[in-house]
């Protein structure tokens, strides 16, 4: 028992990685900074992903890499995919497709790069490319769900 409570206080929170998106875009170098210094190494998780390239078998990451679009706020946001499971989902995946993923986030500190990369990326599922206007959660849509 006292384990179970030992593993479970080092459970990690998971982030929204849509909204870090938005907070990116509407930050100045100040502001930036201070996020790349907070979500660094950080799990996120993402939806609406559209995939604009895919490059497999990538030699620098040993994985596949998707480049994705984040759809509010129209960052780069490259997938390493190297898991096994992601993998079988990835070959199934083409450029127009969207995905919904999690993983550890790094921010580009490059002059040229303005996105993140996620690392290793965990592919969920295939996911719609935006989400619905109005009513997204389930309580929403059916007042008796709790």
């Amino acid at each position: 028992m006292a384990f179970l409570t030992a593993s479970a206080s080092f459970a990690e929170p998971v982030r929204n990685g849509n909204d870090l998106a938005l907070m990116w875009v509407e930050a100045d170098s100040n502001g930036k900074a201070a996020i790349v210094s907070e979500s660094d190494g950080v799990i996120h998780t993402f939806r609406y992903m559209q995939i604009e390239e895919i490059r497999t078998n990538s030699l620098e990451h040993a994985g596949w890499e998707l480049s994705t679009r984040e759809p509010s706020s129209e960052i780069k946001v490259v997938l390493i995919v190297s898991g096994a499971k992601s993998l079988k989902l990835a070959r199934t995946l083409r450029e127009g497709d969207c995905v919904a993923v999690k993983g550890r986030i790094y921010p580009s500190t490059g002059p040229g790069d303005a996105g993140f990369s996620v690392r290793p990326a965990v592919l969920r599922h295939k996911d719609k490319c935006l989400p619905k206007r109005g009513k997204e959660l389930r309580r929403e849509v059916d007042p008796a769900a709790h």
